[in-house]
C-alpha cells in the first residue's frame, strides 16, 4: 500500500487498485487492473495468484514486490520446489495500472525500496538483489542484476524440512529471512537495512553497487539481547548438544530515519506469544554501525492475544513507521502504538489509537507525507484501508483517524 499525493495504490492477490483520496472522507475508485504477476507455480496443485508485499514509486511508475500466498518453507523444499517461481517484482504504469514488465522468480520477494536509481529486492529465505530501475522500466531484456547476495540455508528448522539432521553455522542457529530493506544515504555512502526476522538487522554499503561491490557493513543479531532470548538445547551438525541462546522474537520490519534504525518485533510463533513475560515491541539502534540498541516494550494489554495464523496474516508488531521524534507501529487487534523519544534519546511507550475497523487487526503500515495508510483484516473478510494524519501535538493524540 501506498499513498503518493491523491493517490493510494492498494496490492491484492492477482491485482492492483488506485484510489483518488483527495477527500477522505469519501475515496473514489478510478482504476482497478490484475498485473502481469497472475500465473501459477502449480506447487500445491491448484493455481494461486501472487499478493503484492509492497508498493514503491519512482517517477510515473509502481515497483511492486510479489510473493507466492503461503506460509512455510515451499520456497527451499528441493525438489519439489525445483523450476517453481514462488515471487517476483512487477513493474506497473502508475497512470493507469498497466503492465510494464514482470520479473518471475524463485523466491518469495517480501520487500523493495528505492533510491538513487536502485531498486533493493528482498528474496526472503535466499537473501536479496540489487536492480537498476532504468533498466527495469526500458531494456528489451529481461534484467540482470547489479549485485545479488545469495545466503547459505543451513539453519536446523529448513534441514528438518529437508528430512535431514539440524545442523547449525558455526554452532549458532542461523534463522535470518531477508523481511524489509531500507535503503538510505550518509554524506556520499548509500547503505541499505535489513529486517533479518530472528536474525536481527544488518546494514549492508551499496555505494559501489554498480560496480557490482556491496558488503555488509554490520550487524545487531538477537542473540547478543539475552533479554529477548532464551537458554535452550539444541541439537549440532556432529550430532552433539549445546545450549545456546535462541532467539525467542521476529524483527519483520525495520526503517531508517536521521541515522536511527527502528525495528519492530513481536514474539510470532514462539513459546513466549502470549504470556505475561512477552517484551514484544521496537528495537532502536545506530543505524550504521547497529550499535547501543535499546528495547521498549508495548504494554501487556496490547499484545495480541492469538496466533497469527488465526488472523491470517503475522501479528504486530510488524512495520514500524518513523516520525520526526517517534516510532509507529500496528498493535494487531489492538490498532496502533505510538513510541516517543525522550530527553534521554530513548523511546518509550506514549499511546495507543483504536481504529474503527469491525474488529478486524492491523496487519500494515505505511507512512508517507504525514500521512499513515493502515490495512486491517481478518480470516475470511475483507480488508479496510484507514487514513490518519500524524501531526506532533503535545498533550494531544499524534495520530488523527
Amino acid at each position: 500500500m501506498l499513498k503518493d499525493g491523491n493517490d493510494l495504490f492498494v496490492g491484492f492477490p492477482g491485482r492492483i487498485e488506485k484510489y483518488d483520496v483527495s477527500d477522505l472522507s469519501s475515496p473514489v475508485k478510478p482504476a482497478e487492473a490484475p498485473f502481469a504477476a497472475d500465473f501459477s507455480n502449480g506447487y500445491y496443485g491448484e493455481s494461486k495468484k501472487l499478493k503484492i508485499t509492497c508498493i514503491k514509486k519512482s517517477g510515473g511508475y509502481l515497483f511492486c514486490s510479489l510473493r507466492y500466498p503461503t506460509n512455510g518453507l515451499c520456497d527451499m523444499l528441493v525438489p519439489a520446489a525445483a523450476g517453481k517461481n514462488f515471487g517476483g517484482l512487477a513493474v506497473i504504469r502508475a497512470d493507469d495500472l498497466s503492465p510494464v514488465r514482470t520479473l518471475s522468480l524463485p523466491y518469495k520477494c517480501c520487500f523493495c525500496d528505492l533510491l538513487d536509481g536502485l531498486c533493493v529486492l528482498t528474496y526472503m529465505h535466499h537473501g536479496f538483489a540489487v536492480f537498476d530501475t532504468e533498466e527495469l522500466i526500458y531494456s528489451p531484456k529481461e534484467p540482470a542484476p547489479l549485485f545479488a547476495y545469495k545466503r547459505a540455508l543451513l539453519s536446523a528448522v529448513y534441514a528438518e524440512a529437508r528430512g535431514d539432521p539440524g545442523s547449525f553455522e558455526n554452532g549458532v542457529d542461523n534463522k535470518c529471512e531477508y523481511q524489509s530493506a531500507c535503503l538510505w544515504k550518509k554524506e556520499n555512502a548509500l547503505y541499505c537495512t535489513f529486517a533479518l526476522y530472528r536474525g536481527g538487522v544488518s546494514t549492508w554499503d551499496l555505494t559501489n553497487v554498480r560496480e557490482g561491490k556491496a558488503e555488509p557493513r554490520s550487524r545487531w543479531d538477537i542473540a547478543n539481547e539475552p533479554s529477548l532470548c532464551a537458554l535452550q538445547t539444541r541439537a549440532c551438525a556432529d550430532g552433539s548438544e549445546g545450549e545456546l541462546l535462541y532467539p525467542m522474537y521476529s524483527i519483520f520490519n525495520c526503517s531508517v530515519k536521521d541515522g536511527v534504525a527502528a525495528g519492530a518485533f513481536a514474539s510470532a510463533y514462539s513459546e513466549l506469544h502470549g504470556h505475561p513475560c512477552d517484551k514484544s515491541g521496537i528495537v532502536t539502534l545506530d543505524a550504521l554501525k547497529l550499535s547501543d540498541p535499546r528495547v521498549s516494550s508495548l504494554p501487556a494489554s496490547l499484545i495480541p492475544p492469538g496466533e497469527g495464523i488465526y488472523y491470517g496474516s503475522d501479528i504486530g508488531p510488524t512495520f514500524a513507521a518513523q516520525t520526526e521524534n517517534a516510532v509507529i507501529v500496528n498493535a494487531g487487534p489492538y490498532g496502533l502504538a505510538a513510541f516517543e523519544k525522550n530527553e534521554k534519546g530513548e523511546y518509550v511507550f506514549r499511546e495507543n489509537v483504536k481504529l474503527k475497523t469491525d474488529g478486524r487487526v492491523n496487519t500494515y503500515i505505511s507512512l508517507t507525507g504525514g500521512f499513515l495508510c493502515t490495512a486491517s483484516s481478518l480470516r475470511g473478510r475483507k480488508s479496510v484501508i484507514t487514513i490518519c494524519k500524524i501531526e506532533n501535538r503535545k498533550n494531544q493524540s499524534m495520530i488523527n483517524n
